[in-house]
């Protein structure tokens, strides 16, 4: 069991990359529903405000929840 983290912030991104990603309140559940589909992720926790994004998640392997986790922003930036 691994603990990670994927985020952006606006130290990291741009205001167009966060507005891409960012996710709202009412489909938080719905986001980590999509996450917790992954054979990797055992648990998610989402914080996304105007400012930062930030995924925390349980893993069972760290690179592959990564390249998860980025996938599913992948996703929903597109």
């Amino acid at each position: 069991m691994n603990i990670i983290v994927v985020g952006l912030s606006h130290k990291t991104a741009a205001v167009d990359i966060r507005e891409k990603l960012s996710i709202p309140e009412a489909k938080i559940e719905e986001s980590i529903k999509h996450l917790l589909a992954y054979p990797h992720i055992d648990e998610v926790g989402i914080i996304s405000t105007c400012n930062r994004l930030e995924i925390y998640a349980v893993v069972k392997e760290t690179e592959q929840g990564v390249k998860e986790i980025t996938q599913f922003l992948a996703e929903i930036g597109h």
